[in-house]
Protein backbone atom coordinates (compact mmCIF):
# COMPACT_ATOMS: atom_id res chain seq x y z
CA UNK A 1 0.00 0.00 0.00
CA UNK A 2 1.27 3.46 -0.86
CA UNK A 3 -0.12 6.93 -0.26
CA UNK A 4 1.72 9.92 -1.69
CA UNK A 5 1.12 13.62 -1.38
CA UNK A 6 3.47 16.53 -1.85
CA UNK A 7 3.61 20.11 -0.61
CA UNK A 8 4.47 21.19 -4.16
CA UNK A 9 1.05 19.83 -5.23
CA UNK A 10 -0.83 22.41 -3.17
CA UNK A 11 -0.81 25.29 -5.63
CA UNK A 12 -0.37 26.01 -9.28
CA UNK A 13 0.40 29.19 -11.20
CA UNK A 14 -2.24 29.85 -13.82
CA UNK A 15 -1.52 32.42 -16.51
CA UNK A 16 -4.95 33.31 -17.83
CA UNK A 17 -3.47 35.30 -20.71
CA UNK A 18 -2.59 38.60 -19.01
CA UNK A 19 -3.56 37.62 -15.47
CA UNK A 20 -1.45 35.45 -13.14
CA UNK A 21 -3.25 33.71 -10.32
CA UNK A 22 -2.34 31.08 -7.76
CA UNK A 23 -4.83 28.24 -7.97
CA UNK A 24 -4.98 25.82 -5.03
CA UNK A 25 -4.81 22.18 -6.07
CA UNK A 26 -4.13 18.93 -4.30
CA UNK A 27 -3.19 15.41 -5.24
CA UNK A 28 -3.58 12.01 -3.68
CA UNK A 29 -2.26 8.68 -4.90
CA UNK A 30 -3.32 5.51 -3.07
CA UNK A 31 -2.21 2.12 -4.31
CA UNK A 32 -2.95 -1.16 -2.55
CA UNK A 33 -3.11 -4.75 -3.70
CA UNK A 34 -6.72 -4.37 -4.93
CA UNK A 35 -7.45 -0.62 -5.33
CA UNK A 36 -5.76 2.32 -7.06
CA UNK A 37 -7.01 5.87 -6.41
CA UNK A 38 -5.53 8.81 -8.30
CA UNK A 39 -6.86 12.28 -7.51
CA UNK A 40 -5.41 15.49 -8.88
CA UNK A 41 -8.13 17.96 -7.97
CA UNK A 42 -10.54 18.38 -9.74
CA UNK A 43 -9.91 15.09 -11.61
CA UNK A 44 -10.17 11.58 -10.14
CA UNK A 45 -9.87 7.93 -11.11
CA UNK A 46 -10.70 4.93 -8.90
CA UNK A 47 -9.73 1.51 -10.23
CA UNK A 48 -10.30 -2.01 -8.91
CA UNK A 49 -7.40 -4.34 -9.69
CA UNK A 50 -9.04 -7.52 -10.93
CA UNK A 51 -5.64 -9.03 -11.78
CA UNK A 52 -2.12 -7.92 -12.70
CA UNK A 53 -3.37 -7.50 -16.27
CA UNK A 54 -6.83 -5.95 -15.81
CA UNK A 55 -8.18 -2.94 -13.88
CA UNK A 56 -11.58 -1.24 -14.11
CA UNK A 57 -13.42 1.51 -12.31
CA UNK A 58 -14.66 5.09 -12.58
CA UNK A 59 -13.15 8.27 -14.04
CA UNK A 60 -14.19 11.91 -13.70
CA UNK A 61 -12.53 15.00 -15.07
CA UNK A 62 -13.17 18.73 -15.36
CA UNK A 63 -11.77 20.33 -18.53
CA UNK A 64 -11.66 24.02 -19.25
CA UNK A 65 -9.83 26.33 -21.62
CA UNK A 66 -9.71 29.91 -22.80
CA UNK A 67 -8.79 30.32 -26.46
CA UNK A 68 -7.80 33.53 -28.18
CA UNK A 69 -10.01 34.02 -31.21
CA UNK A 70 -9.91 36.38 -34.15
CA UNK A 71 -11.66 39.47 -32.70
CA UNK A 72 -15.24 39.84 -33.89
CA UNK A 73 -16.97 42.80 -32.32
CA UNK A 74 -16.25 42.71 -28.57
CA UNK A 75 -15.52 38.96 -28.53
CA UNK A 76 -11.78 38.25 -28.22
CA UNK A 77 -11.70 34.95 -26.31
CA UNK A 78 -13.81 31.80 -26.07
CA UNK A 79 -14.04 30.01 -22.72
CA UNK A 80 -15.09 26.37 -22.68
CA UNK A 81 -15.92 24.12 -19.74
CA UNK A 82 -16.96 20.47 -19.55
CA UNK A 83 -17.41 17.72 -16.99
CA UNK A 84 -16.52 14.15 -18.06
CA UNK A 85 -17.86 11.00 -16.35
CA UNK A 86 -16.99 7.48 -17.49
CA UNK A 87 -16.24 3.90 -16.62
CA UNK A 88 -12.51 3.20 -17.09
CA UNK A 89 -10.67 0.09 -18.24
CA UNK A 90 -6.91 -0.59 -18.18
CA UNK A 91 -5.47 -3.81 -19.58
CA UNK A 92 -2.02 -5.26 -20.22
CA UNK A 93 -1.04 -5.26 -23.89
CA UNK A 94 2.49 -6.66 -23.55
CA UNK A 95 4.77 -6.85 -20.51
CA UNK A 96 4.75 -3.29 -19.05
CA UNK A 97 2.60 -1.72 -21.80
CA UNK A 98 -1.02 -1.06 -20.84
CA UNK A 99 -3.98 0.08 -22.91
CA UNK A 100 -6.53 2.46 -21.42
CA UNK A 101 -10.11 3.05 -22.51
CA UNK A 102 -12.70 5.47 -21.16
CA UNK A 103 -16.11 5.95 -22.78
CA UNK A 104 -18.71 8.10 -21.10
CA UNK A 105 -20.85 11.21 -20.99
CA UNK A 106 -20.28 14.95 -20.68
CA UNK A 107 -23.34 16.07 -18.69
CA UNK A 108 -22.10 19.69 -18.46
CA UNK A 109 -20.70 21.57 -21.48
CA UNK A 110 -20.62 25.37 -21.63
CA UNK A 111 -19.20 27.98 -24.00
CA UNK A 112 -18.87 31.69 -23.24
CA UNK A 113 -17.44 34.65 -25.15
CA UNK A 114 -15.06 37.05 -23.33
CA UNK A 115 -13.97 40.58 -24.14
CA UNK A 116 -10.35 41.79 -24.38
CA UNK A 117 -10.20 42.13 -20.55
CA UNK A 118 -11.43 38.51 -20.09
CA UNK A 119 -14.88 39.58 -18.87
CA UNK A 120 -17.89 37.54 -19.96
CA UNK A 121 -20.01 39.25 -22.59
CA UNK A 122 -23.66 39.63 -21.61
CA UNK A 123 -25.95 36.89 -22.94
CA UNK A 124 -23.01 35.02 -24.54
CA UNK A 125 -23.16 31.84 -22.43
CA UNK A 126 -24.24 28.76 -24.36
CA UNK A 127 -25.10 25.56 -22.52
CA UNK A 128 -24.72 22.58 -24.85
CA UNK A 129 -26.59 19.30 -24.55
CA UNK A 130 -24.89 16.34 -22.90
CA UNK A 131 -22.61 14.45 -25.26
CA UNK A 132 -20.66 11.21 -25.47
CA UNK A 133 -16.88 10.83 -25.58
CA UNK A 134 -14.22 8.12 -25.96
CA UNK A 135 -10.62 8.35 -24.76
CA UNK A 136 -8.02 5.72 -25.56
CA UNK A 137 -4.30 5.56 -24.79
CA UNK A 138 -1.23 3.46 -24.12
CA UNK A 139 1.18 3.76 -21.17
CA UNK A 140 4.43 2.17 -20.08
CA UNK A 141 4.49 1.24 -16.40
CA UNK A 142 7.96 1.36 -14.89
CA UNK A 143 8.12 -0.55 -11.60
CA UNK A 144 9.13 1.28 -8.40
CA UNK A 145 12.32 -0.16 -6.95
Amino acid sequence: MAIRTSASDLESLNNDFEYNALVPIGSLYYDSRKIRIEVIYPNAQILYKHSASLEYGLFTSVDGAISHMRPEGNAHYLRSFQLLLAPALSFRIHRQFFGHLKAGITPVRNLEWLDAQHRALPESRTELEAGLFVRAGISLRIPNR
